[in-house]
């Protein structure tokens, strides 16, 4: 098993996998240096596993969109695509229509003292399984 942490996220963006025109974009800032991405390789014989694990965190009163009960709903049903950039800049693509990504769970903290800022955090899953020769 290679875990490889690709990187921190600095800005996301996430649509439904069955969106074709991006209709309903969903733009929630996100608090520097708190959310990541990172892929697992899993390789047993012939059968590459290739995970993808993104975890969100925003200052609870931006990521709003993210606990509205519509958008839980649908994520969970469609699931979801993820345009990630990168702290270094990069921009990849996370999740497929064949592989969306999937909330694996929302938490909401609210600090452990009064100067800090509520954050709520969002975390999604997918996996691609490659079958090799």
């Amino acid at each position: 098993m290679n875990i490889k942490p690709i990187g921190g996220v600095r800005g996301v963006t996430l649509c439904f996998s069955t969106d074709e025109n991006k209709h309903s974009e969903i733009d929630v800032p996100l608090v520097v240096d708190s959310s990541e991405y990172i892929q697992q390789v899993d390789c047993t014989r012939a059968i590459v596993v290739v995970s993808h694990l993104l975890t969100l965190v925003s200052e609870r009163r931006n990521a709003l969109p993210w606990i509205d009960l519509p958008f839980l709903e649908r994520a969970a049903m469609e699931g979801v695509i993820a345009t990630v950039v990168l702290n270094d800049g990069r921009v990849v693509d996370v999740g497929s229509k064949s592989a969306p990504l999937r909330i694996v769970s929302l938490k909401d903290a609210s600090g452990t003292s009064c100067s800090q800022t509520p954050t709520v955090t969002l975390t999604l899953k997918c996996e691609n399984i490659n079958i090799t020769e």
